[in-house]
Formats: structure tokens, sequence, C-alpha cells
């Protein structure tokens, strides 16, 4: 079949879950949106990207990011404050990067990125991202820290 705007019908109907509508073709013949997909898609999900920022570290809120991030593709997660500012990130409702390491191990995501990292830490961001990837190893260490070696 020749390619062409029936294709976008095609697949406006597919996501609408309109099955039974018909797509008229390039040589004018109608053919059900089923059976054209049977024969020319492949259908599967897609990969999941879960943002969270500007939570306290609760045990509520670990529960419901660690539900929502379960699985994911990538976390993009704040890490504003190391460890040793715990008392830091609480008054303040952050988390610290022992917490955001810990919440993507528990929900098993592929790739985890920190964000949201305090400028308190510029002179030392490689020992951010240290924390981070002692607890989750699938974190990812922007190059132009002294973590990553070349």
């Amino acid at each position: 079949m020749t390619p062409g705007p029936w294709l976008t019908g095609l697949k406006q109907a597919i996501l609408k879950g309109e099955y039974k509508a018909p797509v008229t073709l390039p040589d004018g013949t109608r053919r059900r949106v089923a059976d054209l997909m049977a024969e020319l898609t492949l259908v599967q999900p897609g990969e999941s990207l879960v943002y969270a920022t500007d939570l306290g570290d609760t045990p509520q809120n670990r529960d419901r990011l660690i539900a929502l991030a379960t699985g994911a593709h990538t976390l993009v997660c704040e890490a504003t404050f190391l460890t040793r500012d715990r008392a830091q990130a609480e008054r303040t409702g952050h988390l610290t990067t022992q917490a955001c390491s810990e919440i993507a191990q528990a929900a098993g995501v592929r790739y985890l990125i920190p964000c949201h990292i305090s400028r308190r830490y510029e002179a030392e961001i490689d020992r951010v991202y240290a924390e981070i990837a002692a607890v989750c190893p699938q974190t990812v260490i922007p190059r132009q820290t002294g973590v990553v070696e070349d």
C-alpha cells in the first residue's frame, strides 16, 4: 500500500478505539481499521517518564512516588540536599540524595536523572552524584562532573 494521508486517519482511529470504522485507501478501496491494524501495525506500550520535585521525604510521599514510578524507563527526581543536610531537607520539604536514590531503587526504574540540586553544592557536585550512585547505580551522571570516567 502506498503511504499517504490515510495512514494518519488509520492511526487516529486506532487511538480512539474505532476498530470498525472504514478507511479509504489510495486505490479507492475501503477496509476496516481492525483489518488494517492486524495487517500493518504493531501496537505496544511506550516508555514511561516520571518527573518528581518539591516533595518532602514522608512515608506517604515515598509510597506514592514508588507506586507512580514502578517499572518506569526514567525517573527525573529531585535530590536537593546531601544526606548530611537531612534536617534542612525536612524543614524545606525536599528530598536528600539518599531518599532520591532509595525511591528509584524501590521503584526499579531503568534510569534515574537527579535534578533540583541545591546551588550550595556547586563546588562539590561530584559528591552529590556519588552519594546517589552509591545506592542507585542506574543514575545518569553528566560528563562534566568528575564522577564519570571517559
